[in-house]
């Protein structure tokens, strides 16, 4: 499936609230991919280790969105949504993340994650 301009700067913005919030665990420098089959090993060992993946999603109130909404804001609070998404760290460890954004990308950001 292709994936328009806008959705894919959506998702960006949404990663960077990720990262900027934190929630992305202590980054690491990424290894060199490995060849044969000790590195499939090492891998397969690493996914099988990961819990589950999961997502879920919600709506959120005026209330809950606090000082980071406010009237004249691209999109009102109606048409957003709380989707908590499990995903890596560049630690390689699981993490459960919080993203708030428009509905519309609801669909997209959780095949992404």
């Amino acid at each position: 499936m292709a994936v328009s301009p806008r959705a894919r700067r959506a998702l960006a913005a949404a990663a960077l609230v990720l990262l900027a919030g934190g929630l992305a665990g202590p980054a690491s420098a990424a290894p060199a991919a490995g060849t044969g089959v000790v590195a499939q090993q090492a891998s397969a060992r690493a996914a099988a280790a990961l819990p589950a993946y999961r997502t879920s999603v919600r709506t959120v109130t005026r209330e809950e969105l606090g000082a980071s909404w406010r009237p004249g804001c691209a999109v009102a609070p109606k048409d957003l949504r709380q989707i908590t998404v499990r995903y890596v760290g560049g630690n390689g460890r699981a993490y459960d993340g919080v993203i708030v954004m428009n509905k519309q990308y609801v669909g997209v950001t959780q095949r992404v994650f």
